[in-house]
């Protein structure tokens, strides 16, 4: 029999004519929930309920008093503070980076009933010696604040707690010392015939005193949930509370020890799998696998250690599960329209650094990232006059601009609600909160009318915005009352307390189907049926650390609680949990990452060891997956067969002509050469905040075709090349101004980049000065016989129906010079050109090693020229500004000498064209992911191949 059934037994038999003046007190309103239904049952007819509180409301009961939420607690702390202080103080950003920290001290001095000012001497004290040095006695300036500080915390803590009970209000930890204080009042008062405390483990000082009180007065009874299992034996933290009550409270009776570890048969599955997406795919498979009433019923529990989990886990539940109940809410903090509203304080913080006081100016990485947000998508989408949106961004990403000015933005937007976004006083808050209130109601009505004409299932954004909506309010009074909020950071940071704190509630039947519920929800309810997931070190239980300014000894000294009690309480949580099952799996996550260490939880190993000693009808099961199921199935590489409309698409192609860029590309990735050249899948264009390598690339081909082109035909010569000296910069800014059109050059790295251009080619005409000079040497000229040659010829290739055609290979050709009498195939390289690139052993590894790219593309610029003026003596190669002192870098290609190109080698590139082109022809060869990470790193369609 489950717990609390066990409890409306027990009560309805012992006070069936007084249950309307019966008070019982449970840990969670959730426990309430579930009495309730056990006692409809047992009954059977109309009745006055019994009064059911949880512990927090029935503490509120008897002092009359409010819990505050932690924002408004923040904000009277500091008028406290800013009183005591006076010009010293701090400011409200700066002071709401510790206070947290100490509210979570006096609640827990509070909770407690400890002496806050003894407590706080020893602090005091503590600190002080700490700072002692016999050496130099005297303390420094920040020292003595130090000081002063941890001096001024009891201060602070009486007039706070006397300014939050003026208000009738406090936390959780004032209200409950106050209980304790009145709680012989309220025994005189009380109208309960009997207060009934069920299901408690790991008390507060403030609640040992209120319920040993209340039992020893005789007005109350207790009940306990636990097992002789964990109870008796010392070396079980999970017991630690329980036995720590029955030796020292002197209770008659002592209700109740069960024996169900030692008596129940139970099944207890234990598997470790990889990321918390393995966890939630793992758990719905479980459920899926289950008979469909137990699937659907409410003695199901679905239960997470780490609530982080409650997204993919819903993702994962099988559509077969009608009927679920999820007890915890879900954070607002998480929500879509929380990051929105981050991405707006982005905006204006990054805004404030970078403008003047006379100009405004926002950053148009937080511009794209505002404008690309999913409302701002839904909100463009939704009639004719927002379609601006595309084209704006489009206009964005394309400029090369780092900034943009408020007016060039509002000029563009068509909504008064999106307008006032931009226009921001820091001196005036309300002012962005109101125009965020206007950009709720516009989603908002958006949302409604999309949901009507298509009916859009929005009602959870709408709650999100619901939501948003009163923290806006909320803050707004805030200001009015207090008027401590000034600036934008500030006003995140209170915006981010609020959302943080903020749970979305899921509607649905409380007590029926699967239940999904957080640990603690579990409070003295049982359930046949658990899947418990997240059973790590750190989670289960939760690490050591504490966010406090009190040191552990003092906290174990003033009897506050330590990491070594709240072990203790996660252990029963635990095992209490496991005593009344049947069906347990019991999920950890194997991986080391941010969630989780990887290592599973020491209630594991413990379970593990010694349940099948203590009952042989207990059967333990332990397992590893090494992936997820779904992923085991699933095949991530993508095959494209060539259909007819595609051969088709290859043909076209084919007329319009192949470059060495175009078949490099299918030699080191058939797919990509699929999505660039087949599909046409553009890349997706994003602001170049910086000139990227590409840019600076064609900025220096540029800036050599102008510099070079009045000598295509002519020797050069020296006092030529000289004379280019003066033109460098002036042609690098234009160069720039074509190829990265609205960028900066004159600030920050863009200004060093743009000297690297000029440094580029100023090494580069020193080197051809000296190259000059070497060949006057020798009675040999340089002339630049070509620039920018566009040259183009065919091969004769077989296609996919065994017909043989014309196939056109062109491309343009940097340089072509004449050096005495050898022909020179240039390529220009701004970045680094290795010595195994330009060279081969076998003329099948231009096929099968992608790093001949280079020595494929030359010796086809190379093919292509010859085709077109049957030269002898040709060489190609590349010319490297990171490596000028090499010189011109030749291909050497197997039997290769002297750096010409042999005929024989012309022959050989022909038929690799033509093997290529065949290959690219042929139905057998699909296009196929490459399986070169490498390769995969910086291409544009990664994020299709999710690689």
């Amino acid at each position: 029999m489950k717990f609390l059934e066990q409890l409306i037994e027990q009560i309805i038999s012992n006070y069936e004519e007084h249950l309307q003046d019966v008070c019982i007190v449970l840990p969670n309103r959730r426990a309430g929930l579930y009495l309730k239904k056990y006692l409809s049952q047992k009954l059977k007819k109309v009745i006055w309920s019994p009064l059911i509180f949880s512990i927090e409301d029935f503490v509120c009961h008897i002092t009359g008093l409010e819990i505050a939420d932690q924002i408004t607690l923040l904000f009277d702390l500091f008028s406290i503070y800013k009183k005591a202080e006076g010009k010293n103080a701090q400011s409200f950003d700066e002071f709401m980076n510790w206070a947290s920290v100490l509210l979570n001290d006096y609640n827990d001095s509070d909770i407690n009933l400890a002496d806050t000012e003894k407590l706080f001497q020893y602090l005091n004290e503590a600190k002080a010696i700490n700072l002692w040095n016999p050496e130099n006695p005297s303390l420094t300036d920040h020292e003595k604040s130090y000081l002063d500080f941890f001096n001024s915390l009891g201060k602070y803590y009486k007039s706070f707690t006397d300014l939050l009970l003026e208000k009738n209000c406090g936390y959780q930890g004032l209200i409950y010392k106050k209980a304790s204080e009145k709680i012989d009042d309220f025994i005189t008062t009380s109208t309960f015939h009997k207060i009934i405390f069920a299901g408690f483990n790991a008390l507060t000082l403030s609640e040992e005193k209120i319920i040993k009180t209340l039992l020893h007065s005789g007005k109350a009874e207790i009940y306990w949930d636990t097992d002789n299992y964990y109870l008796e034996n010392k070396m079980y933290e999970a017991g630690d509370f329980i036995r720590k009550y029955r030796n020292e409270w002197g209770l008659k009776e002592f209700n109740w020890i069960e024996n169900n570890y030692a008596t129940s048969e139970k099944n207890i599955i234990i598997t470790g799998i990889p990321l918390n997406i393995g966890q939630a795919e793992l758990a719905g498979q479980i459920i899926s696998e289950m008979k469909s009433d137990v699937a659907n019923s409410e003695n199901t529990a679905l239960v997470l250690a780490d609530e982080n989990l409650l997204i993919p886990v819903l993702y994962s539940i099988p559509e077969t599960v009608k009927d679920i109940n999820i007890t915890m809410g879900y954070p607002l903090s998480n929500s879509t329209v929380h990051s929105l509203f981050m991405n707006l304080f982005t905006l204006h913080e990054n805004s404030k650094k970078y403008s003047s006081n006379i100009t405004q100016r926002f950053y148009q990485k937080d511009i794209l990232n505002l404008f690309n947000h999913p409302y701002f998508r839904i909100i463009s989408n939704k009639d004719k006059k927002s379609a601006w949106l595309t084209g704006f961004l489009e206009s964005v990403k394309r400029s090369n601009r780092i900034f943009y000015k408020s007016s060039e933005i509002t000029s563009q937007l068509k909504d008064p609600a999106i307008s006032a976004l931009f226009s921001y006083s820091d001196n005036d808050p309300s002012t962005l909160l109101s125009s965020f209130s206007s950009l709720i109601g516009l989603i908002r009505d958006t949302l409604i009318s999309g949901k009507k004409k298509e009916k859009q299932n929005s009602d959870i954004d709408i709650e999100y915005l619901f939501h948003y909506s009163v923290i806006i309010t909320k803050v707004q009074n805030l200001i009015n009352e207090y008027g401590l909020i000034h600036d934008i950071k500030t006003l995140r940071k209170i915006f981010s307390g609020f959302a943080e704190t903020a749970t979305i509630p899921f509607y649905g039947e409380p007590l029926k189907g699967l239940q999904i519920m957080g640990m603690l929800e579990t409070r003295a309810l049982d359930f046949d049926n658990i899947i418990l997931l997240s059973v790590n070190e750190n989670i289960l239980p939760a690490g050591k650390f504490s966010n406090t300014f009190v040191p552990y000894d003092i906290r174990k000294e003033m009897n506050l609680s330590t990491y070594r009690q709240k072990e203790s309480i996660f252990a029963y949580h635990f095992y209490r949990l496991l005593q009344r099952a049947k069906n347990i799996h019991i999920i950890y996550n194997t991986e080391s990452d941010s969630f989780g260490s990887g290592e599973k939880s020491r209630f594991i190993t413990q379970i593990c060891e010694e349940l099948p000693k203590y009952n042989n009808k207990i059967n333990i099961q332990q397992k590893i997956i090494i992936q997820s199921s779904s992923l085991a199935q699933k095949n991530d590489t993508i095959i494209v067969e060539k259909t007819k409309e595609i051969l088709n698409d290859i043909e076209s192609l084919a007329e319009k002509g192949f470059s060495p860029s175009a078949l490099n590309t299918y030699i080191s990735c058939s797919l990509k050469f699929y999505f660039q050249y087949i599909e046409k899948i553009e890349e997706t264009e994003e602001t170049a905040e910086t000139i990227d390598a590409a840019t600076l690339g064609s900025v220096v081909h540029f800036v050599l075709h102008e510099l070079y082109n009045e000598f295509t035909g002519k020797n050069i010569t020296i006092p030529d090349i000289k004379k280019m000296f003066g033109h460098v910069e002036t042609l690098v800014k234009k160069g720039f101004k074509e190829y990265y059109p609205d960028g900066d050059i004159e600030v920050g790295k863009n200004l060093l980049i743009s000297k690297v251009a000029i440094k580029f080619i100023s090494n580069f005409l020193q080197s051809e000065i000296k190259f000059i000079e070497d060949l006057n040497k020798s009675n040999k000229t340089l002339a630049i016989v070509k620039l920018e040659e566009y040259s183009e010829s065919s091969v004769n290739a077989k296609t996919h129906n065994g017909k043989v055609i014309p196939v056109k290979i062109k491309g343009f050709i940097d340089r072509v010079d004449k050096v005495g009498e050898t022909l020179r195939i240039i390529d220009y390289k701004t970045g680094i050109v290795k010595k195994e690139e330009l060279k081969f052993e076998s003329w099948e590894d231009l096929f099968n090693n992608t790093t001949l790219s280079k020595s494929l593309q030359l010796l086809i610029y190379a093919f292509l020229y010859n085709k077109k003026f049957s030269l002898n003596d040709l060489s190609a190669g590349i010319i490297s500004f990171r490596s000028l002192s090499k010189g011109f870098l030749p291909v050497v290609y197997p039997g290769s000498s002297d750096n010409i190109i042999d005929p024989s080698a012309f022959a050989k590139v022909e038929e690799i064209l033509e093997t290529l082109i065949e290959s690219i022809f042929s139905k057998d060869n699909a296009f196929k992911q490459t399986d070169d990470p490498a390769i995969c790193k910086n291409c544009a369609y990664n994020l299709i191949c999710n690689k």
